[in-house]
């Protein structure tokens, strides 16, 4: 798989477009349904959360790349965007012990992106907020 790219700006609707760009990365790699699915849910999570936080106001452009490394069997996606500064991963994750009526607001989506990736990373680069997401696939 050659590496792949969605460029969206920051609207909710504009979000539609990752499921058909997930399930083509799927169908290239041979990916199990159920997988798919996962990841898009990851993606979409992050995705969501770019659209609605990095822009105070007017139209940016949010970028979701992804690409295969073979020689480990990763699959990586790069999210960025040019908005205000925010590092998802200095936020505590949401409880998930306590009851819906006594938890905070917010931090699922990102508690999701972590337990269905292998691994996360953020940086802050030339103005750029960076979400690096890496999920190994089985072995086939």
């Amino acid at each position: 798989m050659s590496r792949k790219e969605l460029i969206i700006t920051n609207q909710l609707q504009e979000v539609d477009k990752l499921y058909p760009f997930v399930q083509e990365i799927g169908n290239q790699l041979n990916i199990e349904a159920s997988l798919i699915n996962s990841i898009n849910l990851a993606l979409e999570e992050a995705l969501v959360n770019a659209v609605e936080y990095a822009y105070k106001e007017g139209t940016g452009k949010i970028t979701l790349s992804a690409e295969y490394r073979a020689d480990t069997g990763t699959l990586v996606f790069v999210l960025s965007d040019s908005g205000v500064a925010f590092n998802p991963l200095e936020h505590p994750d949401a409880d998930t012990t306590l009851s819906l009526e006594e938890r905070e607001i917010g931090g699922l989506g990102i508690f999701l992106i972590k337990e269905i990736m292998d691994r996360v990373e953020y940086c802050r680069k030339d103005g750029m907020n960076i979400l690096t997401m890496y999920k190994i696939l089985p072995c086939k």
